[in-house]
């Protein structure tokens, strides 16, 4: 029994979506699977990961610079030709990501062309973070263009991170598919992990703010909350990385009793109470950040600046506070620290414990379903070929 992974990154690479990836290949090992990833030698950001399974095929990464034009162009390229060699190992299904932006065209086109079976694995979604990021007009030819592909060759099977998304994406291209909702981050507690420096030391809470900060985050929001902290009682930590990560650090970095640091490990996250999460609103189910998913996995308590539609609200929303997008963000901000006691924090947390071994259950059956696909998918090639 085979499949096929794809995406652009993959352990020991950094990238949340590598790391999922690998976690899926893991189980599928350990159930006898024989796992081809095909990805690039390209890093997300963040720290590496040493997980590291199935048959990796990896081709070099066109381009890793900061220009948008050229990073768009060479990761559609990448794409184009991550399919192509998945194409050439003559095996299926596909377990298809996102990433590089319009792998799942390719894929749809090239799976239907080959009759091979593919699941369309939902990280970011593409071509609609083109329209979200104002890089084309959703009413525009272009756009309706790829949409109108995408919609054409549809996958057999959907991976969505959560049922707002799948909502969304059956009704966005009038499918009607197999949904499995698998959401992004789930991670469990490791135990007796040193505490880091910024972690030690006499504070009441740990706010802080770890991973991308990019063109689907609120700048404004984490720069708000640092600016209201008491940090004669309280403590932030911030670690970013992304298209806004200079003008955050730049805004903050003179505030006393601030800590900045380069990387912060899954293993640590543990150490920060309060933990700051955000999506703009126009981004609603084309993004469901992961960084909320792996918090309350954590056992932390979240601070949310997003809708109440997306996903991460929807499942999460009892583990922690919102803030809203559309409203005076500093306003809010300033009368959630003056209402934030450690009796609430206390209650968020404990619904956070809850929460985390509901996650895992998740993804437990989430796997489960997605071996099955892939084992029925096996039975099918058999029986035509045979």
């Amino acid at each position: 029994m085979q499949c096929v992974i794809l995406n652009k990154n993959y352990p020991p690479n950094s990238g949340v979506t590598g790391y999922s990836a690998s976690k899926l290949a893991e189980y599928l090992v350990n159930k006898g699977v024989q796992v081809n990833v095909v990805t690039t030698d390209a890093d997300y950001g963040g720290v590496r990961q040493d997980v590291n399974l199935g048959s990796v095929h990896r081709i070099p990464s066109v381009y890793q610079g900061k220009n948008k034009l050229l990073r768009l162009m060479s990761s559609m390229y990448e794409a184009y030709r991550l399919i192509n060699s998945a194409a050439k190992l003559n095996v299926g299904p596909w377990i298809c990501m996102t990433d590089p932006p319009l792998l799942n065209l390719w894929a749809g086109i090239k799976a239907k062309k080959l009759k091979i079976s593919w699941a369309y694995w939902s990280m970011d979604l593409y071509p609609d973070a083109f329209g979200a990021a104002s890089l084309v007009k959703k009413n525009g030819y272009l756009y309706k263009l790829i949409s109108g592909v995408v919609k054409k060759n549809k996958p057999n099977h959907l991976i969505a991170l959560g049922s707002c998304q799948a909502k969304y994406l059956n009704a966005e291209y009038e499918w009607s598919l197999p949904t499995t909702l698998l959401p992004c981050g789930i991670s469990e507690i490791k135990e007796n992990v040193v505490a880091p420096l910024w972690a030690q030391g006499d504070h009441e809470i740990l706010f802080g703010y770890a991973g991308n900060i990019g063109e689907a985050h609120s700048a404004e929001f984490v720069i708000e909350t640092i600016r209201h902290i008491d940090f004669k009682k309280h403590r932030f930590v911030l670690s970013v990385y992304g298209a806004h990560a200079k003008f955050v650090i730049d805004s903050v970095k003179d505030i006393n009793g601030l800590c900045i640091v380069k990387t912060i490990s899954q293993s640590e996250l543990r150490f920060i109470d309060i933990h700051l999460a955000t999506l703009l609103p126009k981004w609603d189910h084309i993004c469901v950040p992961s960084k909320a998913v792996t918090s309350v996995s954590q056992g932390g308590a979240l601070l949310y600046c997003g809708s109440k539609e997306n996903d991460n609200w929807q499942m999460l929303g009892e583990c922690g506070w919102r803030i809203d997008p559309d409203e005076n963000i500093s306003r809010q901000v300033e009368a959630f620290m003056q209402n934030l006691t450690n009796e609430n924090l206390l209650r968020k947390k404990e619904c956070s414990k809850i929460k985390s071994q509901e996650l895992l259950q998740i993804e437990k059956i989430a796997f489960q379903e997605i071996f099955t696909f892939i084992a029925e998918q096996n039975e099918n090639t058999r029986i035509m070929t045979s």
